[in-house]
């Protein structure tokens, strides 16, 4: 992957990264290199209850390993997200009067 990262993520679900531009990748451990995934985020967070992320319309999605790509989730609109290791998955949506708690089950 040439060029650099503007906002990295580490979790249980691995390494991940979004460049400038918005596109995501994933770190390939074999490789040692980062793997283009299809989608744009302006926001990522890995945490134990998965990666997520926030796109420049503030749409929220969250990663589905078993289909290898992103899943919308509807009803919030969020500018920024965070997820811990002990759980919980936050958005901002950048108003400074709403904050969001998603429930991953």
């Amino acid at each position: 992957m040439p060029g650099y990262l503007a906002q990295l993520a580490l979790g249980p679900s691995g390494i991940w990264g979004i460049d400038p531009f918005g596109d995501i990748f994933e770190f390939n451990p074999v490789s040692q290199t980062f793997d283009a995934i299809p989608g744009q985020l302006v926001s990522i967070a890995a945490g134990a209850d998965g990666l997520w992320g926030a796109n420049g319309t503030q749409q929220v999605y969250r990663y589905q390993a078993s289909t290898r790509s992103f899943q919308q989730i509807f009803g919030a609109q969020i500018n920024s997200v965070a997820a811990g290791i002990g759980g919980g998955v936050w958005g901002y949506d950048g108003t400074n009067l709403l904050v969001y708690n998603f429930q991953s089950h």
